[in-house]
Formats: C-alpha cells, sequence, structure tokens
C-alpha cells in the first residue's frame, strides 16, 4: 500500500473535490485513469486560493511583460496556471485553467496537478485550490 498519496477513482458520473497545493512539484493527490474516460474539472474560486510569495491567484494564475516563458514548466501558460500531468511526466503537462470541460486521456496512469512556475521556485509557493473533478464517461 502507498501511503505517500492519496489517490481516487471516479466512476461515470462521480464527482469529487481535491486540495491541490501549488508548493508540490506534482499533487500528492491523484486520480487513477483509464484511457479514453472522460473529465472535467473546474476550480472552486469562491474557496481558498494559491499564493506566490505575496501573489495571490487561483487555477488561471498571473503573468508579467517582465516573466519568461523560458523557464516555465508549461511555457505559454500564466505562472500559477493549474495544469495536469499523467505519470509525472511534463511532456503529458496540460493546461487546466479555471475550467476544463471534456478531458481525456491517451493512456491509462495517474493523474497528477500543479502550479505552472519555474522548476526552482516552488519554495515560495503555498496555499490550496479546491478542484472540483467529475468523470462523465
Amino acid at each position: 500500500m502507498n501511503n505517500k498519496y492519496t489517490i481516487h477513482r471516479l466512476e461515470v458520473e462521480e464527482q469529487v473535490s481535491l486540495s491541490i497545493s501549488c508548493r508540490e512539484y506534482y499533487s500528492l493527490v491523484r486520480l487513477e485513469i483509464k484511457q479514453d474516460e472522460q473529465y472535467t474539472f473546474k476550480v472552486d474560486t469562491q474557496g481558498p486560493r494559491w499564493w506566490d510569495m505575496v501573489i495571490p491567484t487561483y487555477g488561471e494564475g498571473w503573468d508579467s511583460i517582465l516573466v519568461t516563458d523560458k523557464w516555465k514548466r508549461l511555457p505559454g501558460k500564466p505562472l500559477f496556471y493549474l495544469c495536469g500531468c499523467m505519470n509525472d511526466d511534463d511532456r503529458q503537462a496540460f493546461a487546466i485553467g479555471n475550467y476544463l470541460e471534456r478531458w481525456s486521456s491517451t493512456q491509462d496512469g495517474m493523474l497528477s496537478f500543479f502550479a505552472n512556475d519555474f522548476p526552482v521556485m516552488y519554495f515560495n509557493n503555498w496555499g490550496t485550490l479546491h478542484l472540483i473533478v467529475k468523470r462523465l464517461k
């Protein structure tokens, strides 16, 4: 038994609210996913939020012209954008933001989440988001 992770497996039409920490490189809360299942993700924007040192944000993150895309884990998306990742492989990372409808995986595995940040900057992150995940099929 693995005590490091909290793993959820959803049935069709079942949903769960997950607390996603922005300090974890890959979230310790996971979803067990099978190929071709379909999910919707929604951040509770009335709930707790993430903080990048002193900047509060929800799943859409924040950005500035002074911030370069070069070192972000998911280039092209703002800092602290909520992202998902299959099997702890950033090459399979995808953008979620505050809402993503009808996402499907191309493989079986474990889905984790992360705040899009520079890999060496997770030390100054704090807070959690409540992410509501619903399995559609």
